[in-house]
């Protein structure tokens, strides 16, 4: 209380006293002493009493007429209402109703008390004080029980059994002589009145009979040594809670130990009841942290068992709801508000409609006190918007919205200051009377939050529970072991740090100093504790069956689209991520564009022409690398960054398949917008004429697979600096398997193919995808849509007759040359085979290219000199269908010269450097002899497959699948498409995690 309000306060119980003009003064004296030595230092009472006798003086010729007076006492009841808090306005209250039983004899008559009684109405009603609350505090002060309205909020405590008072609220406290009446104010301060001749202590005060007194969350009445009365009892006997109906945990001798160490936690058991805020003290190391991740199950116990309401904990139990785990981070999303934080994390933990969301978010802002900054941004721990009690107090918010029974939090005031640090202790011990019970991980907890705590669990070094109990009896207990005295320094100590020094108390050196040894060792104090503290018998709870379960939270669909708002939003209110994300694109297309436009001499001077530009290879290499790095960079952290949010969330059982899908399904959009940027771009400044959208369907493919690929190392790798060191290695196979920085044949001879891309370049999206542009550039473009029906079967008439065929007969003398020589036959055989295969695939490929009919060799294979001259005549063949392709070409393009601009729609649309690349026209040896074939490598894109698993020569047009050819543009975009649907299947079985438990296991 601020001097100002009490100097108002005193000024206005003088006015008061002087209401009644009647000496002695010394009554009204004696009130206000006791009133004032009830709260304050004897300096202050010394002070305070002398203003009150001043201001009773000055009145004597101040005021004539009592309505003065009235009016005077509400001008200042008024004033005096704006300083003092609601409980200060209940004590004033109370006081003068207690006033009013030591005036009653002096006053002169019946009129003299109403008048009184009218002023202390008058009173009330200018601190706000409701007419209910009026009365009920009025017949409590006065002893008139039974004039109480409101009996819910009266309870009556007695140590006898009396059969009178079963139709009443009342409790029987053993050991109790006489009666205590209770009346229940607030949810968070109760008032207590004994009637009776013994001596109770109230908060170290002696409990007078029949003056009443505030019991607040942390107070205590002592009925003898092995009884106390504790506020959160009374309150569930106010709420009306049973055993059976109360949130229990039961810890039965449960221990828990590390790998090749000694630290653990070694076997204990306590229980744990709703209404309850328990403390887990202890200094650093000593597994306050492990304690409570073997509670919530996060670690296996080694020994042991854990019950909640009689069941044991297991991973169903434990992700239905009934337990919340705030760890020592804050979860929140630093880009959102307050209320968005909270609203998302509402929408996926219960299944309500919005309205109700709404009203629940801000009742539970308005508890918490962050209702003002609601609409702030949160903001990062270095570029602070909201405070970090504020922060604490909203990390707090997102797990109590959902109304877990039991909640776990780790270390809630670290970074806070003592205020913040109190103020959010208090909040939750108001949250833990709501049937609650509250497990706190603290390190340093000052002596007010010590004694908000119901019980506490004191942890030594290695692990070892040396008490576990009531706050208030810790410091005894220790010092009856240490038989320590407390010294007079030792008294401005909080009672945690004494009992921690008491506990690591070192062992003084013959040289007077302290050593590193300690008086008591961590496991004497264990052996005490297990010989003082008998263990708890397991509760006989009915296990419930109406716990919060999965029928609470929303259906896959509604989490999906929560998962997706949040994500969207968060991202899309980081200006840094937004700006990135949606610029690194059009900007990378465009200095890619600008400086892959290669200009050539012209008449003009200097000219850009598509056709003559050598650079478009590189930049659809490029393009493709750009699309793999951005899909990367822009999905490598989304799950990494939500490891906090997913630790949490893995005790509500939310739906996985939701979470990821929101991931893949955003990330998709932003590949989207993304890739057509580029491609606009790309095409405005390079003036690309091909088919728009396999150009845009490519891209896009690879980049969502990208973004999945970001998700699995996400979620895979727990480090940013893992995942940016790894990104590099997934990228730099992707631009040497492609084939254009290193040419397939020059690989090495372990993975090489001259027949084949190589096996491990199809494994490689970037290879299927750079095929695919190529192929489309080359083939797609409204030049080549002219001659590409006659240029194919050109192209092949041109590798029989002058490669296929002549290379056949070569094979066909050499054979004649090693059986003049006397070879084995066996090699014969084999070549023999191998002729006979390619005889049989020369003639149906010009049966089928040519639509003639040419009749297969009959003759005898091994009679040399026939086969010789029926493959000479099929060359003759071959040759001339050839010089009629050409003449038709020839014609083909007189005539296109003479209705189009030929020359203008070549420049633009063709390029020779994608043709030098589909035509391989800087190949030296147009052929290969494998085992069974010879294959053709000159004119890939209009080779013929012959693969029944799609495997072919890099940008060949066509593809063999099973016995039918397909177009390798679709082709492609199908294996890349099936490879983002392997992706998303091993994103949805969480294939990431379960490595990385496997590799933990190890």
């Amino acid at each position: 209380m601020s001097e100002s309000a009490l100097t108002s306060l005193i000024h206005l119980l003088s006015l008061l006293a002087y209401t009644r003009k009647t000496n002695p003064l010394s009554i009204e004296k004696a009130l206000v002493l006791n009133f004032l030595q009830a709260q304050f230092d004897n300096a202050t009472v010394e002070k305070y009493i002398k203003i009150f006798e001043q201001y009773f003086i000055g009145y004597s010729n101040k005021f004539e007429k009592k309505e003065k007076i009235l009016s005077e006492i509400e001008t200042l009841a008024t004033n005096t209402n704006k300083q003092l808090n609601n409980r200060q306005r209940l004590f004033l209250l109370i006081n003068l109703f207690e006033f009013s039983k030591v005036l009653r004899t002096t006053f002169s008559t019946d009129n003299d008390e109403t008048s009184y009684f009218e002023t202390i109405k008058l009173i009330s009603g200018c601190l706000n004080i409701s007419q209910a609350l009026y009365s009920t505090l009025l017949m409590f002060v006065l002893d008139k029980f039974h004039l109480i309205n409101s009996t819910d909020s009266f309870l009556i405590l007695t140590g006898d059994k009396l059969g009178f008072l079963k139709n009443l609220k009342h409790e029987h406290i053993e050991g109790l002589k006489g009666f205590m009446y209770v009346l229940r104010v607030k949810k968070d301060f109760l008032l207590v009145k004994y009637l009776g001749n013994d001596n109770y202590y109230i908060d170290n005060r002696l409990l007078k009979s029949n003056l009443v007194y505030f019991f607040g969350i942390t107070s205590i009445i002592i009925i003898n040594k092995q009884k106390a009365i504790y506020f959160n009892e009374l309150q569930a006997s106010f709420l009306n809670i049973a055993d059976s109906d109360r949130a229990m945990l039961f810890a039965d001798n449960i221990s828990y130990s590390y790998k090749n160490s000694n630290n653990g936690i070694k076997p204990f058991s306590f229980i744990g009841k709703s209404g309850e805020l328990v403390g887990i003290i202890g200094n650093s190391g000593t597994g306050k942290t492990t304690l409570i991740n073997i509670l919530t199950g996060n670690l296996p116990l080694s020994d042991g068992k854990v019950y909640i309401n009689g069941q044991p904990l297991t991973p169903n139990l434990r992700s239905s709801g009934i337990i919340g785990y705030v760890p020592q981070d804050d979860i929140v999303i630093d880009d959102l508000t307050v209320y968005r934080n909270l609203y998302f994390n509402t929408r996926l933990c219960l299944n309500e409609n919005n309205t109700t969301i709404k009203q629940k978010i801000n009742e539970i802002l308005e508890v918490l006190g962050i209702f003002e900054i609601r609409d702030l941004k949160i903001g990062s721990p270095v570029k602070k918007i909201i405070s970090g009690g504020q922060r604490k107090r909203l990390n707090l918010a997102n797990e109590l919205i959902r109304e877990p029974l039991i909640v776990f939090i780790d270390e809630p005031t670290s970074g806070l200051s003592s205020s913040d640090a109190l103020h959010l202790m208090k909040n939750i011990k108001n949250l833990a009377l709501n049937n609650k019970l509250f497990f706190v991980n603290i390190h340093q907890p000052s002596d007010s939050i010590y004694h908000l705590f119901d019980q506490v669990i004191i942890l030594d070094k290695g692990g070892y529970p040396i008490y576990t109990g009531r706050p208030g009896s810790a410091l005894e207990y220790f010092k009856s072991i240490s038989r320590v005295i407390t010294s007079k320094t030792e008294l401005y100590q909080s009672e945690q740090e004494q009992i921690l020094s008491i506990i690591e108390e070192p062992v003084i050196s013959e040289t007077g100093d302290e050593t590193s040894q300690r008086l008591i060792e961590p496991g004497k104090w264990y052996e005490y504790f297990k010989n003082n503290f008998s263990l708890p018998d397991r509760p006989r709870v009915k296990p419930k069956k109406d716990l919060p379960g999965f029928s609470r939270l929303p259906n896959a669909f509604v989490q999906f689209y929560s998962y997706f708002l949040r994500d969207f939003f968060s991202k899309w209110a980081n200006a840094q991520y937004k700006t990135i994300s949606l610029l690194v694109s059009p900007l990378l297309a465009t200095v890619l564009s600008f400086l892959c436009k290669q200009h050539t001499p012209c008449s003009e001077g200097i000219c850009y022409h598509f056709s003559e530009n050598s650079n478009i290879p590189a930049f659809y290499f490029m393009a493709i690398i750009v699309a793999i790095f951005v899909g990367l960079m822009t999905s490598a952290e989304d799950i990494v960054k939500d490891k906090k949010f997913l630790v949490r969330e893995r005790f509500l059982n939310l739906n996985r398949i939701s979470y990821y899908s929101s991931k893949i399904i955003l990330l998709t959009l932003f590949s989207a917008i993304q890739t057509i940027s580029f491609v606009v771009i790309s095409i405005l400044i390079l003036k690309i004429q091909t088919s728009i959208f396999v150009y845009w369907i490519t891209l896009f493919l690879i980049s969502v697979l990208s973004n999945l690929t970001g998700l699995f190392i996400s979620a895979l790798l727990d480090s940013l600096v893992a995942i940016y060191i790894l990104i590099p290695i997934i990228l730099i196979p992707q631009i040497l398997l492609t084939g254009v920085v290193v040419k397939f044949e020059n690989l090495h001879p372990f993975v090489s193919s001259k027949e084949f891309v190589p096996l491990v370049s199809d494994l490689m999206p970037s290879r299927w995808a750079y095929e695919t542009l190529v192929i489309n550039q080359f083939s797609n473009n409204p030049y080549q849509k002219f001659f590409i029906g006659i240029e194919k079967r050109q192209s092949r008439l041109s590798f029989l007759s002058n490669t296929h065929i002549p290379k056949l007969i070569e094979l066909v003398e050499t054979m004649n040359k090693s059986q003049a020589e006397g070879n084995v036959e066996a090699q014969t055989h084999i070549n023999s085979a191998f002729v006979q295969n390619e005889l049989n695939r020369i003639t149906s490929q010009v049966n089928q290219f040519f639509n003639i009919t040419v009749a297969p060799y009959k003759g005898d294979i091994n009679n040399r000199r026939q086969l010789i001259n029926y493959l000479n005549e099929l060359n003759f063949m071959c040759g001339g269908m050839l010089q009629q392709l050409m003449a038709q070409k020839d014609a083909l393009i007189s005539e296109l010269s003479s209705s189009n601009n030929l020359q203008e729609i070549y420049q633009s649309c063709y390029n020779n450097a994608i043709a030098d690349l589909a035509l391989n026209k800087n190949l030296l040896v147009p052929y290969h002899i494998g085992k069974n074939r010879v294959s053709q490598l000159s004119d890939p894109v209009y080779s013929t497959p012959y693969n029944i698993w799609g495997r072919s020569i890099l940008f060949s047009s066509q593809k063999l699948l099973i016995n039918k050819q397909v177009d390798t543009i679709i082709f492609n975009l199908v294996v890349i498409f099936l490879m983002i649907i392997t992706g998303v299947l091993i994103i949805f079985n969480d294939i990431p995690y379960k490595i990385k438990g496997h590799y933990k296991k190890q």
